[in-house]
């Protein structure tokens, strides 16, 4: 009898402490322990950053560590406390709850900075002796005091440039897929969500960005008739984009500038005019194959074979799933924007032309393309800001085949991000020109041809595509992959001809002071 007393009283006194500790620990609602896994991989990052988060939370903290092994000890005396580790944890005294915690450290440089990549050992070595925080490393950036540091991937802006590391740039994608190295993960346990429930900030930043984030793919202008015809005759229509496919369905949102009618209807409508595009209704298979989501119909070809040719267009592509924009009765019919949800937010594309013809009437109907010539911008962006988190506008103007924008075309798209816009996506020059951070807005100014038949120069048959990255409503890089075209079929390249492209725009260094001269 004395036995079983040396037995149960240890253990039944040891119950009453725990539970006074858990007691103590449920009614102080602004406290929590955090123990770290003494064998968690960047440990002391990871208990850096989650800490922070939770300070700044409200939540005052201490800290600890633990072993895997001796789990139930710790989750006994602090039932309300979190647990971070790599490893899976099983208790069977406690049903535990769990959500993922994912820190993306980045490398980032100034944007007129020329480098681009890293070594995973120089991302090591700077990852271990840096102590400053995001908001000073981005200043030092911007300052072009130190070469490059490391920051958060949710802390990204437009203002500086991430870096490859080992060769791996840190898109989402390859963040998604784990094929980015700089991806540090634990799980975070608990005994309920009870802390989590009442502070949703906590649970905001602790990695949920991820389900904010969202990419779109912009390519230049595609143009599937007159010698285009020819390919897709003798190959398909799935021909022209059989290479860039698979970097197209990649994003949530993919846009093109779509320069040819879709349609075996119509009449030449402009007698003066020239040169006249329309393609087969058979393309439309292959930009469905392609994965594009959106079009333009904001241009200068539009119109060219008269109201029925455009109205079949917009029917062939109504019909398949596919938005656009640009085009319409009435100037507010044409500014009707084409809208996704992506991770709850709102992206609204708006298209603008700045080429003639703008509009046409025909049997006593008018159709038009929404001119940017005489618009109101505030007075037009301005409701639509208010309504939607994210303004993209395309716009098809300026002069053709020069490399870098003139002057009125590049007040014109600022005056865009001025009234509202985050992103300009330009066309019509049909070769790739410069791309410019502005006020916080990206800008890009013509991003040249991606399906075309104009073979006669280096500059008409490269185009890019434009990767956008955002985290909810910001945008925080971009990606400038270079498109060549070979017998109206596009390839992303990485060679010699990339990098003269990549050159002479002179990337991220905005546009040089001589333009606005």
């Amino acid at each position: 009898m004395k036995r079983f007393f040396f037995i149960v009283i240890p253990i039944l006194t040891a119950f009453v402490f725990f539970s006074f500790l858990s007691q103590k620990d449920i009614r102080n609602d602004n406290k929590i322990v955090v123990f770290f896994d003494e064998n968690l991989n960047h440990r002391s990052l990871i208990k850096h950053d989650i800490a922070n988060k939770i300070k700044q939370s409200g939540i005052k903290i201490s800290t600890g560590y633990f072993n895997p092994e001796e789990i139930d000890h710790f989750i006994i005396s602090n039932p309300e406390a979190l647990y971070i580790t790599e490893n899976q944890m099983h208790s069977h005294i406690f049903s535990l709850k769990k959500f993922d915690y994912l820190s993306v450290m980045v490398a980032v440089t100034s944007t007129s900075n020329e480098l681009c990549a890293i070594s995973s050992e120089e991302f090591s070595k700077v990852l271990k002796h840096d102590a400053v925080s995001d908001i000073e490393t981005l200043k030092k950036i911007e300052k072009n005091k130190v070469p490059f540091g490391i920051i958060s991937f949710i802390n990204l802006t437009l203002n500086v440039k991430p870096l490859r590391v080992n060769g791996t740039f840190p898109t989402l994608e390859n963040i998604k897929s784990g094929e980015y190295e700089n991806v540090y993960r634990a799980y975070i346990y608990m005994k309920d969500n009870r802390i989590l429930d009442k502070n949703l900030s906590l649970q905001n930043e602790l990695g949920s960005w991820i389900k904010k984030s969202f990419s779109i793919i912009a390519g230049g202008d595609i143009m599937l008739g007159r010698g285009s015809k020819r390919y897709i005759d003798l190959y398909g229509s799935e021909y022209p984009f059989y290479d860039i496919r698979k970097e197209i369905i990649k994003h949530d949102i993919a846009f093109a500038n779509l320069e040819s009618p879709i349609s075996n209807k119509g009449k030449k409508f402009f007698p003066d005019k020239g040169i006249y595009f329309r393609a087969d209704p058979v393309v439309i298979g292959g930009l469905v194959f392609a994965g594009f989501d959106i079009f333009s119909l904001a241009n200068n070809h539009a119109l060219d074979w008269g109201i029925d040719a455009i109205t079949d267009t917009m029917n062939y592509l109504e019909k398949c799933g596919l938005q656009y924009t640009g085009v319409g009765s009435t100037r507010q019919e044409a500014l009707k924007p084409a809208v996704f949800n992506v991770g709850g937010t709102n992206v609204a594309f708006i298209c603008y032309n700045d080429i003639y013809p703008l509009a046409l009437t025909e049997s006593g109907k008018t159709i038009r393309t929404l001119s940017l010539n005489g618009a109101d911008l505030n007075r037009e962006i301005k409701p639509l800001k208010e309504k939607y988190d994210i303004i993209i506008a395309s716009v098809h103007a300026g002069k053709e085949y020069i490399v870098k924008p003139e002057i009125e075309k590049i007040n014109k798209m600022r005056e865009l991000i001025d009234s509202g816009v985050d992103v300009v996506l330009g066309s019509h020059p049909h070769v790739v020109q410069g791309v410019e951070v502005y006020k916080g807005g990206l800008i890009a100014y013509s991003l040249g041809n991606l399906i075309f038949d104009q073979n006669w120069a280096k500059e008409t048959r490269m185009g890019l595509l434009l990767e956008i990255s955002f985290l909810g409503e910001r945008p925080v890089y971009y990606i400038p992959k270079v498109v060549s075209i070979d017998e109206s079929q596009a390839k992303i390249i990485k060679n010699n001809d990339s990098e003269y492209i990549l050159s002479y725009l002179n990337f991220n260094k905005g546009i040089p002071d001589y333009d606005k001269n």
